[in-house]
């Protein structure tokens, strides 16, 4: 998995997240409840941004914004006044493969795998390589 400022049209969104970042929100979150109060810099978050309120556990899918109150997909497990709101990037995995990449060398012992089956070109030597697991060790010289 990866966290990715752009979408490669073979990637799969495995953790949902929001596409930028977020920066002085506080809020009031009550044990029970879902829904963040006396938010502050709301202006920050949109409905569907995944947040966190610290102190509390597990990400939160926003549902809607009211003024400075923000509805959440579900209840908060403990209560913290004015606590700071953090994001979580979306993060996406390779779904097969669309191109290829590229090094000068063998990638064996310097290129870690995007995912199992990715093909490499050696550029310096004119060889294909293929993965055949998920770290730098896994490539398989597949021709030339």
């Amino acid at each position: 998995m990866r966290a990715c400022s752009r979408l490669d049209l073979a990637d799969v969104c495995v953790v949902t997240g929001t596409g930028r970042a977020i920066s002085g929100v506080t809020a009031t979150a009550t044990s029970g409840s879902d829904v963040l109060t006396a938010v502050a810099n709301v202006t920050e978050l949109i409905p569907g941004d995944c947040i966190m309120a610290a102190g509390t556990s597990g990400f939160k899918r926003i549902l809607s914004i009211s003024g400075t109150t923000v509805k959440v997909d579900s209840n908060y497990d403990a209560s913290a006044a004015g606590a700071a709101v953090a994001n979580r990037p979306f993060q996406f995995l390779a779904f097969g493969q669309n191109g290829y990449r590229t090094a000068a060398g063998s990638p064996s012992g310097a290129a870690v795998p995007l995912f199992v089956g990715e093909e490499l070109l050696d550029t310096t030597n004119k060889a294909w390589y293929k993965s055949t697991g998920a770290s730098n060790a896994d490539w398989v010289k597949t021709g030339v």
